[in-house]
C-alpha cells in the first residue's frame, strides 16, 4: 500500500513537470501550416465579410470564394481577430479556450457529478491528457479537433442522461442533436458524430428520441449554410468539395467498397506514426484486459466510443492521427480505470493482466509511451516562432513597394506579412496543382507562376525538392527567374523580365 501511495506522488510530480512543459510551449509556439491555411480564411472573413483565399489562388476559384472551410472555426477566429487583432496567437487561442473548457467539463462531469473518477484517478487521467502528443499540439493550433472533442464529450453526457432516464428528456436530446450538428459545422467529418449519436439512441431502443435528435441536428447544421447565396451556392460548394477535399476518392462509384477500403486502412491512424504508436500499444493492451469490466460498468460509453470509432473509420478518408481526439476522452477514461485497478491490484479485470509478466509488459509499454510522446512534446515546446523574422526577410530581399508585389511563399509567411503584400500565394498550391499537371516542375513550375504575375518565390526544402528547384545555385537563371538566396532552409528567386 505504501508503494502505491508513492506511485501516485511520483505521478503527480511528473504531471506537474508536464504542465510546466506545456505552459512553456505556449510562449512563442511555432506556426503550423494549418494556422496559416485556416487562419487566412478567418482573416478574410473578418476583413471582407466572406471567405476567399490568396494562398490557394488558382485552385477551384478559391480567390473568389471558399465554401469548403471549417466554418465554426472560421467564425470563432473572426471573433478572436476582432477582439485581439490578427496574429497566429489570437487564432491559436481559440483551441486553447476550448481545451480549458474541456478540462473543466471532464473534471466536473467525471469527478463531481457522476463520481466516475476519484481525485487520485483524476491524476492519472490528467497525466494521460497532457502527455498525449496530439492534445499537447492541437490544443494550441488553429484547427477544429479540440472543439469537436469538447462538443462530443458533452454530447455523450447528454446522451447517457437520455438513455438512463425514465422520464421524457426530449429537450436534452434536442440539445444533443444541436451539438452534433455543430460538429459538422466545425468539420464536415463531424457527420460521424451525428451518426454515432443517432445509432446509439436506436441501439438502446430510444425510438421516440430520434425525432428531437434529428431536429436538433438540423438546427445545429443550419449554421453551416451562413455563407451560401444565389451566386455561390450548393453547386459551387459541391465542386470545391470534390476537388479540394475528396480528391480522387470522390470518383468511387461503389460506396460500400469505398467505406470498406477506409475501414481496412484505419489501423494507420494508430500505428502509422511513431508519435502515436506508444499510446496505441498501451491503450489496446489495457482495453483487452479490461473490456469485460468496461462492458458491464460503462456500457453506454463503450457503445458510443465504438460507434464514433466505426464512423470515423468509415467516413474519414484521411487517416490523420489528430482525428483520434474525437473519441480520445473516452480512451483516457477507460485507461484510467484499468490502470488504477491494476496498480491497486483490485479485481474485475481479465486474470492474465494481473500476472507478473503482464504487469512488466504494461510497465514497459507505459515507459515507451512516455518516452516517445515526451520526445515529440519537447520538440513542439522548443520550436519557437520569431515574429520579426518574416518582416526582416521581406525588407532584405524585396526592395520594391510590397503593396504591389505578388509572391509565392510558405503558407506560414502570412504571419505577419499578409497586410503588406498585394498577394501571397502558398507554395502548397503548386504541389496541389502538380498532382493534376506533372509539367509543374522545374522551369514548368516557374512558368506557371507567371500566370499569376508572381514577382518573387520563396520555397522551403520539401517544396523545393518536389518542384524541381534543388539543383539551383545563387546567381543561376531559369525561366527568367534568378536565384537571390540559397540556404539550407529556403531558396529565393526573383522574376527579371529584362532578361528576355
Amino acid at each position: 500500500m505504501m508503494k502505491v501511495k508513492y506511485f501516485y506522488r511520483i505521478l503527480f510530480s511528473l504531471l506537474c513537470i508536464q504542465l510546466g512543459l506545456y505552459i512553456f510551449s505556449l510562449f512563442g509556439r511555432e506556426v503550423d501550416i494549418d494556422d496559416a491555411w485556416l487562419g487566412e480564411h478567418a482573416y478574410f472573413m473578418a476583413k471582407d465579410g466572406h471567405v476567399h483565399s490568396e494562398l490557394m489562388r488558382g485552385w477551384d476559384f478559391q480567390e473568389d470564394r471558399v465554401l469548403i472551410h471549417h466554418k465554426l472555426m472560421t467564425l470563432l477566429g473572426v471573433v478572436f481577430i476582432n477582439t485581439l487583432g490578427f496574429s497566429v496567437y489570437s487564432l491559436k487561442a481559440v483551441s486553447l479556450v476550448f481545451f480549458i473548457l474541456f478540462l473543466a467539463a471532464f473534471y466536473y462531469i467525471m469527478v463531481r457529478w457522476k463520481k466516475a473518477l476519484n481525485h487520485r484517478q483524476f491524476i492519472i487521467a490528467s497525466f494521460l491528457i497532457f502527455t498525449f502528443h496530439y492534445t499537447f499540439k492541437f490544443s494550441f493550433l488553429f484547427r477544429p479537433e479540440i472543439i469537436i472533442m469538447f462538443l462530443v464529450f458533452i454530447s455523450w453526457y447528454l446522451l447517457e442522461i437520455t438513455i438512463n432516464s425514465k422520464r421524457t428528456t426530449w429537450h436534452v436530446t434536442l440539445i444533443t442533436g444541436i451539438l452534433g450538428g455543430l460538429c459538422v459545422v466545425a468539420h464536415l467529418n463531424g457527420v460521424a458524430v451525428v451518426l454515432a449519436g443517432g445509432i446509439l439512441l436506436l441501439w438502446n431502443r430510444k425510438w421516440n428520441h430520434i425525432i428531437p435528435y434529428s431536429l436538433g441536428v438540423i438546427i445545429g447544421l443550419s449554421l453551416y449554410f451562413y455563407d451560401f447565396n444565389s451566386e455561390y451556392g450548393f453547386l459551387f460548394w459541391k465542386n470545391q468539395l470534390f476537388q479540394s477535399v475528396l480528391g480522387n476518392d470522390s470518383s468511387t462509384s461503389n460506396i460500400m467498397a469505398y467505406m470498406a477500403n477506409n475501414l481496412l486502412k484505419e489501423h494507420m491512424r494508430f500505428f502509422h506514426n511513431p508519435s502515436i504508436i506508444g499510446f496505441s500499444l498501451l491503450f489496446f493492451t489495457l482495453l483487452t484486459g479490461g473490456f469485460k469490466y468496461l462492458k458491464i460498468n460503462h456500457r453506454i460509453m463503450l457503445q458510443y466510443t465504438f460507434l464514433l470509432w466505426l464512423f470515423v473509420a468509415l467516413v474519414f478518408t484521411q487517416k490523420s492521427r489528430q482525428y483520434i481526439l474525437i473519441y480520445f476522452p473516452f480512451f483516457v477514461f477507460f485507461m484510467t480505470l484499468i490502470l488504477d485497478k491494476l496498480i491497486n491490484n483490485m479485481p474485475g479485470l481479465a486474470n492474465w493482466i494481473y500476472r507478473k509478466p503482464s504487469k512488466i509488459m504494461i510497465l514497459l509499454l507505459a515507459i515507451f509511451y512516455l518516452v516517445s510522446t515526451s520526445y515529440y512534446n519537447i520538440q513542439t515546446a522548443k520550436s519557437k516562432f520569431i515574429p520579426d523574422y518574416n518582416r526582416a526577410l521581406s525588407l532584405t530581399y524585396f526592395p520594391e513597394n510590397h503593396a504591389t508585389l505578388n509572391i509565392v511563399a510558405p503558407m506560414e509567411f502570412i504571419f505577419n506579412e499578409i497586410t503588406y503584400f498585394h498577394c501571397i500565394q502558398g507554395e502548397r498550391l503548386y504541389t496541389t496543382l502538380k498532382a493534376h499537371d506533372k509539367s509543374i516542375c522545374g522551369a514548368g513550375f516557374l512558368t506557371k507562376t507567371r500566370e499569376f504575375d508572381i514577382d518573387y518565390i520563396i520555397l522551403s526544402p520539401p517544396y523545393r525538392r518536389d518542384l524541381g528547384m534543388q539543383s539551383l545555385k545563387v546567381g543561376d537563371t531559369l525561366a527568367h527567374f534568378r536565384v537571390l538566396c540559397n540556404t539550407h532552409n529556403m531558396i529565393i528567386l526573383k522574376y527579371e523580365p529584362a532578361a528576355l
